[in-house]
């Protein structure tokens, strides 16, 4: 198993230190040159989250993902650098995570729990920056959401 951590903080270093005895690999990014330099001679993938290149490489097979990299003020930075990179390489992780920083809320749903998690944040605009739906279908008491999933 691999996971892939977008932003290689003291959380997610925690989380793949437990992980790495139960054998999986890690393949993370850092903005700082000297961390991702004492990360690789430990033996993990390490990526600058600017080069696209390297980030494909790190991100190549990765079974979970897992952001952990705080929002900018044009919010979060693995979006537009991680989705053309899954879209492009076909690559469909199992599972995809988002480790949400203070003052931050993102919610998500899978399969029958995805259509709920939209309806949730169109309810609350205001609560949720980021939302999720996969293998959902976003209305099914309406024609076009009733014939989707007949």
């Amino acid at each position: 198993m691999k996971l892939f951590v977008f932003g290689h903080g003291y959380t997610a270093a925690a989380l793949a230190r437990r992980l790495r005895p139960q054998g999986w690999s890690v393949a993370a990014t850092s903005r700082d040159a000297g961390r991702r330099e004492e990360l690789a001679g430990q033996g993990w993938t390490m990526a600058d989250p600017a080069d696209a290149e390297a980030l494909a490489v790190a991100l190549a097979d990765a079974d979970a993902v897992l952001v952990a990299a705080p929002p900018t003020i044009s919010g979060c930075p693995a979006l537009p650098a991680l989705v053309p990179l899954l879209a492009r390489s076909g690559a469909f992780p199992e599972w995809i995570g988002y480790l949400s920083t203070t003052g931050v809320n993102a919610i998500a749903g899978v399969s029958m729990s995805a259509g709920p998690a939209l309806d949730l944040a169109i309810q609350a605009p205001d609560v949720y920056r980021a939302v999720g739906s996969y293998s959902g279908c976003a209305k099914t008491s309406d024609i076009p959401g009733a014939t989707a999933v007949s």
